[in-house]
């Protein structure tokens, strides 16, 4: 009888055991699938980054003084955003200056702040290297901050301009 009980308990101790096991959820691998946070910041920073080198672009084809998209719906940067090129200092400044309030842009950003484009030489030319830095620069209220360096390699065999990029954002 007493080797029964002690059948019965440990029958019933090792059912309980794996009851309690099968279903518990390995925590660690559903957070390892669920934990999208860093994809999606390190997607939304890249975006930035590259909005950035698009307008400072833009910024070196355009006008100098307020800038105007000359076709309409092309481009990023709306009639809020003034441009500026200082050439009396090297390396020379082409600034893109969204002011201090919340400027709508054209593609339904909100940016504000100063993106700064440092620049020695022609802007498209081989060899030639822009260092993009910001002051209090924000889009849609978050602060982007750091430095994009590009440096143009020329023209590739089908005729292509190449750009090395170095980004610390």
């Amino acid at each position: 009888m007493l080797k029964t009980k002690i059948s019965r308990c440990l029958m019933i101790a090792a059912i309980v055991g794996v009851t309690i096991t099968s279903c518990k959820k390995d925590k660690l691998n559903d957070e390892e699938d669920n934990d999208t946070s860093a994809a999606a910041d390190n997607s939304i920073a890249e975006s930035t980054f590259n909005d950035v080198t698009n307008m400072a672009d833009q910024a070196a084809d355009g006008s100098l003084s307020t800038y105007r998209i000359s076709n309409a719906g092309e481009g990023l940067l709306s009639l809020c955003a003034t441009v500026s090129n200082d050439t009396t200092v090297v390396p020379h400044v082409l600034t893109i200056d969204f002011g201090t309030a919340n400027c709508l842009c054209k593609d339904g950003r909100y940016r504000r702040g100063k993106i700064k484009i440092s620049y020695e030489g022609h802007y498209r030319e081989t060899g030639h290297t822009h260092t993009i830095t910001f002051a209090d620069y924000f889009v849609d209220d978050n602060q982007v901050m750091g430095t994009k360096t590009v440096l143009n390699n020329g023209k590739n065999s089908a005729g292509n301009l190449v750009f090395s990029l170095n980004v610390d954002g």
